[in-house]
This record gives C-alpha cells, sequence and structure tokens, in this order.
C-alpha cells in the first residue's frame, strides 16, 4: 500500500492540479492536526485533501469536517477565502508544492511540504512566513513566523551522467541496489522497484556486485521515468489485488504486471480511489481493534462466569452425592454412630477411641471411617466423596444439612446463567458491529459525496430517442404545469394520453422526428400514466405547441397541471405497456422504451405492471446488475444509490426480462 508520494507522482499531480487555476477558495477545513481541505468553488465543488506527510489529491468523497474550526483553519479561512488560484508549481525534485493566491493587490502564497512529517506554511509574495502549521528547527533551516522561508538542500537529477549516477547512487548508506536507489534518488520504494525490474537487475544484488552493463540498464530505467512524469506520457489506473485496490501508478509498472490494472482519466483519479479507501479503512481498522478490545474483555468475563458457573454445579453435585452416600449407608452408620455413642458413654476417650479405630480401620463397621477428628466431634467417612458426619447431630440432620447446602450453592446459579447470557448478548453485539466493520475493511471504491452536476432535463421523467431528440416529461400535476409554460418551444411536440392522471411528454424540435422517435415518446408518456397501475393500455397522441390552452370554455374550471387540447389529435398505434430500465457504459441509468433502452445500455431489465414498489424494484435492478456485471464495475454499481435508482423506476411493477 502507498504511503507517501514520490516527486515523481508530484510532478504529475502539479500538472492535473492546474486545472484549478483561476478557481476561488470558498472555504478551508482542518479536519485532524495533519489534515487540511481546500474547497474550490467553480461549477462544483472541488475538495483540494491534503494529508501530512503522505498526499495531495482532488476528491469526490465524502469528509466529516469538524464544527468548530482550530486557530490554523480560522487564520487561513480569514487569509485564503475568496481569493483565487493564480499558479502552482512543484519545486523541482522535491515534494513541495508552492500554490499561489491572490486577489487585486493581495498575493499570498501556500506551500505544502509532503516530507518528513511534512508542513502546511502559509507565506506573502516575498515567501516571508506568516505562520506554518507546525514550527520545525533543523541545523540547517527552519520553519517559523517572521522568517524567510527556506528550500532544503536539493539535487538537479535531470543532469545526471552515468558516472554521476552512479556516483551518487554507491555513495548510499546500504549496500542493497533497491534500497540505495530509493535513498540516494528519493524515488521511494515502489519507484525503486520498478527501475530494478525494468533493468533487468535483482533488487536484492549488493552494489558491489553490479557489473557495467547493469549500472547502464539501471540508469536509462531511471531516465526513463524521469521522462515520462515530467513529459506527461502517463497512463493512470488502479492496481487491484484479489479485488481490492492495492496502488494507484501513473503508468504502466512491470513490478505489477501480474496484476489487474483498471485505467482511470487521471492520477489524480487512481489516488483519489486510494487513498480515500486507505483513510477510511484506517479509520475502520481503528475502531475494530477498539471492539477487539472489548469483546476480548467480554471473552474473559464470561469465561469466569462459566468457571463459577462449573464450580458451584460441581461442588453442589458433590454435596448431594455425600448426601446420597449417607443415605445408601444408613444402616452401617446408624450403628457405628450408636457404638460411639456407647463408647463415649463408658468414659473412654477420643484417643481410646481414636486407638481402637486404629486397629479395626477396614474390618467391620470401624472400616467405613477415614479419619476422626476429635475437637470438633466430625467423622470423615472412608469414601471418594469424603463426606462429614457431625456426631452431635442425628444421621438425618447431617444429610438434612448437606441437602439444604446443596440448594444454597444451587440458587446462585440462576444468578450466574443470567450474568452469562447477557455477557453472551453484549459479545453478540460487539461482533455484530466487527463484522459490519470488516465488511468496510476493503480498499473497494468508496461512496462519493459530491455529485456530478445533473442536466437541467433530470429533474423531469426524460429518454433520449433514436435519433437523440430529448423528450421530458412532468412527474405531477406541477411539474406538468411548469413544463408546458416554461419549457415548451415553437418547434416542440407534446404527448399526451387519453386518460387522466397522464403526464405531458414534450420531445424538443419534435416537429423533425421520425416515427420511430414518437413511438418511442408515446411509451414513455403511457408508462409514467396512470393506465400503468391498471394495466390497461390508452390511447397516446401528439399535438403541436399552439394546440395547447389554459383558457378553459365559460362556466369550467381548468386544474394545474391540465391543459385544454384543441384540434387533431395525432395518435400513435401499437403501444406496448412495457418500460425499459438500463445502466450505461458510463455507469448511468437510462429508462424509456424497452428497444431504445436496449441500444444505448450494457445491462436493462424490462418492467410490466406488477405488484411490487419503487423501492422494491429498484433494490432487484440493483442486485440484478451487481450479477451480471464485470468484476471491474461492480464497484461503481455498488455505489449507485437506491434513491438514484427509484428515479428511474414505475412504482406498481415487476421484472420481466433481463439483458
Amino acid at each position: 500500500m502507498k504511503q507517501a508520494l514520490s516527486y515523481l507522482e508530484v510532478a504529475i499531480l502539479v500538472r492535473e492540479l492546474k486545472s484549478l487555476i483561476g478557481m476561488r477558495i470558498e472555504k478551508v477545513y482542518h479536519p485532524s492536526k495533519d489534515e487540511l481541505v481546500l474547497l474550490f468553488r467553480s461549477s462544483n465543488k472541488i475538495l483540494l485533501n491534503i494529508c501530512l506527510p503522505k498526499y495531495i489529491f482532488v476528491s469526490e468523497y465524502k469528509k466529516e469536517f469538524p464544527e468548530i474550526p482550530s486557530n490554523f483553519c480560522m487564520l487561513l479561512r480569514k487569509y485564503l477565502n475568496n481569493l483565487k488560484l493564480l499558479d502552482l508549481e512543484q519545486v523541482p525534485f522535491e515534494r513541495i508544492i508552492m500554490f499561489k493566491f491572490g486577489i487585486n493587490e493581495v498575493e499570498l502564497i501556500l506551500i505544502v511540504e509532503l516530507f518528513s512529517k511534512g508542513n502546511i506554511i502559509l507565506c506573502d509574495k516575498e515567501r516571508n512566513i506568516l505562520f506554518p502549521l507546525k514550527v520545525q528547527i533543523w541545523k540547517d533551516r527552519e520553519i517559523k513566523p517572521k522568517i524567510l522561508y527556506k528550500l532544503p538542500p536539493s539535487k538537479n537529477l535531470s543532469e545526471l551522467s552515468l558516472n554521476n549516477f552512479k556516483k551518487v547512487v554507491s555513495e548510499a548508506e546500504t549496500d542493497q541496489i533497491v534500497k540505495a536507489i530509493a535513498i540516494a534518488l528519493g524515488t521511494g520504494g515502489t519507484y525503486a522497484e520498478e527501475i530494478c525490474k525494468r533493468a533487468e537487475v535483482t533488487k536484492s544484488k549488493s552494489l558491489n556486485s553490479i557489473n557495467s552493463v547493469e549500472w547502464e540498464r539501471l540508469y536509462r530505467a531511471f531516465k526513463e521515468m524521469l521522462d515520462k512524469a515530467f513529459s506527461g506520457e502517463i497512463k493512470p489506473a488502479i492496481i487491484f489485488k484479489d479485488d481490492l485496490i492495492l496502488d494507484a501508478v501513473p503508468f504502466e509498472m512491470k513490478i505489477y504486471e501480474d496484476f489487474k490494472a483498471v485505467k482511470v482519466e487521471s492520477f489524480n483519479k487512481a489516488l483519489d480511489m486510494l487513498f480515500v479507501s486507505t483513510v477510511k479503512n484506517e479509520a475502520y481498522q481503528n475502531k475494530e481493534r477498539e471492539l477487539n478490545e472489548q469483546i476480548k474483555k467480554q471473552k474473559e468475563i464470561l469465561e469466569s462466569h462459566k468457571n463459577y458457573e462449573k464450580e458451584l454445579r460441581e461442588k453442589a453435585e458433590k454435596i448431594k452425592q455425600q448426601a446420597d452416600f449417607i443415605m445408601n449407608s444408613w444402616m452401617e452408620l446408624d450403628e457405628f454412630m450408636k457404638k460411639i455413642k456407647e463408647a463415649r458413654s463408658k468414659g473412654l476417650s477420643w484417643d481410646e477411641i481414636v486407638k481402637q479405630f486404629k486397629l479395626a480401620k477396614g474390618k467391620g463397621l470401624l472400616g467405613i471411617i477415614y479419619e476422626i477428628l476429635p475437637n470438633e466431634d466430625i467423622i470423615i467417612l472412608n469414601s471418594e466423596l469424603k463426606p462429614k458426619l457431625n456426631l452431635s447431630k442425628s444421621l438425618m440432620e447431617n444429610v438434612n444439612n448437606l441437602y439444604e447446602e446443596a440448594k444454597k450453592i444451587e440458587a446462585k446459579l440462576p444468578g450466574v446463567e443470567k450474568a452469562i447470557k447477557d455477557v453472551e448478548e453484549e459479545i453478540r453485539k460487539l461482533e455484530a458491529k466487527r463484522s459490519k466493520i470488516e465488511s468496510l475493511i476493503t480498499n473497494k471504491m468508496p461512496q462519493k459525496i459530491i455529485k456530478e452536476d445533473k442536466e437541467w432535463y433530470e429533474k423531469f421523467v426524460w429518454t433520449i430517442t433514436s435519433n437523440n431528440f430529448l423528450a421530458i416529461g412532468g412527474k405531477d400535476a406541477v411539474q406538468n404545469e411548469v413544463l408546458i409554460k416554461k419549457y415548451v418551444e415553437p418547434k416542440d411536440i407534446i404527448f399526451h394520453t387519453d386518460s387522466p392522471g397522464s403526464p405531458f411528454f414534450v420531445m424538443k424540435r419534435g416537429i423533425d422526428s421520425k416515427d420511430i422517435d414518437k413511438l418511442e415518446v408515446a411509451t414513455s408518456t403511457l408508462c409514467n400514466s396512470k393506465a400503468w397501475k391498471t394495466g390497461t393500455i390508452s390511447e397516446v397522441y401528439w399535438v403541436l405547441p399552439e394546440q395547447i390552452s389554459k383558457t378553459a370554455p365559460s362556466g369550467e374550471y381548468v386544474p394545474k397541471g391540465a391543459f385544454i387540447i384543441n384540434g387533431k389529435k395525432n395518435y400513435i398505434k401499437g403501444l406496448s405497456m412495457r418500460y425499459g430500465v438500463g445502466l450505461t457504459k458510463e455507469m448511468k441509468l437510462f429508462a424509456g422504451e424497452p428497444e431504445l433502452v436496449k441500444k444505448k445500455t450494457i445491462y436493462m431489465v424490462t418492467l410490466i405492471p406488477g405488484k411490487y414498489s419503487k423501492d422494491e424494484i429498484a433494490k432487484k435492478i440493483k442486485e440484478i446488475f451487481i450479477k451480471v456485471c464485470k468484476e471491474e464495475e461492480k464497484a461503481a454499481i455498488q455505489n449507485l444509490k437506491l434513491e438514484y435508482i427509484k428515479e428511474y423506476c414505475l412504482t406498481n411493477s415487476q421484472i420481466l426480462s433481463l439483458r
């Protein structure tokens, strides 16, 4: 997993980030001590994410921001809000980016350092430091307010000759070639491995064992990567391992030639997918560790409770068995106790009784005695259970006392059993939470939050015909009213049904359309009408804009969403009560007449009137698309929200077929 950007990647990113030039800063956020987010405003919201010292990229994905901004955040807002990005540049061969902001006479520089522990520094146009995120002091360099910003010592690697390349790499304080390249040339481990792979040099090879031919190949591989990074010759992709995102690369990498690669439109996009999922995973993993600790603690408590339960049960059982033993040996013990009482009535001391016991042990009555405790008036019976008899009590009293003792112990069991169930339930809840977290800990593509700009017509029901005529329909009476009054133009044609509860559909520039286009729009009009719920086909017709009027005959009222139709109605024949919902290769939904949808999408279902709600149908459609799609499409389809899919579904439907 990529832990930080190399200067090669920074160079590529800076070139892509130049698309932000001219945009204004709307807001600054400081989500955590090492994170900064700059919100740029254009037609969309653009979030520039900076996480020290790891990465910087424009993100399309969800971010949580604290309600109370930090002092650093407040200062940046004070200085940067509403400023325009004038330029940005990378310090050559460094992980340092300088953003120049300005408006009117104001000009400021925001410097982002993505090395060591990282830093974000605001300077004036002369590079005098106004304030940094972190005050840092080294022996040859300081970052603190009211001093001139000074760059760290750097090398110009673009002019490196073969001899100098060999010299620089050989001076690294390591004997392994891959580590030497990573350290001496600052490429990082991944690109050092790639250089070795391209040069066909074993990465673990020692510096002393590399011959002149291998040095030359290593040098060429390094220069080739520099050329790719700085010339813009890139083919960005996401690298997958076992369907999880492993890395984001700006060009084809030989070290990943055995892994699945999915091309994306920009390196920034690749990093967005990689790092956002990584950040999410780190948060989820922290939560998982916390849950594991809680589960471990609860399991220890559970084990203690179960051991105590076992101990109580065994103790109670043993006592009951002792009582049972006495009951089963009643005659012998009764006779023995009489003999003891008789001996004591004769004035024999316990010593004399014990002496007789020792002489007779194992013989006759005294053979059932294991031990006598004279001072306690107790005898221990010669049994594996070692039951005790209190000689001051009768046999029945001894037995009853043992059973009572067992009952007292067993009376504790319900409380212990409840405690066990409570702990087991708590463990189940914690494990359920952990399972949910575990399901989220995958470097699969995270969920977008910044919505792509919708086309103006997407607030209506819409379709685009075979000959690319746009048709839009009202979802309700209010939209019908707005549609006819605001969006109808002279060359449009308007579709409606003879039955009440029908939308008006407007085909833009429909006067030039062909019969196939009219049939497709008529089908959408029919299927989005109340006729769908009843399952009966209604007559659909089209008229010209001048035939539509809101003026009712005298004494009549035209309700909202309804209009008076004057003149000839042009009816469309051969309509079918079937509606297609499909997914385009851009992972967007498209709906309309089934044959039309079939031509414009890669996966589709055909709906007919049925019993399922929009929610149920949307869920079924998503499940079907996930099941039949290609592996590389799965994450994007999983990210489609049900609310979005519902916009293209019809209520009271069922799925007839899949393509």
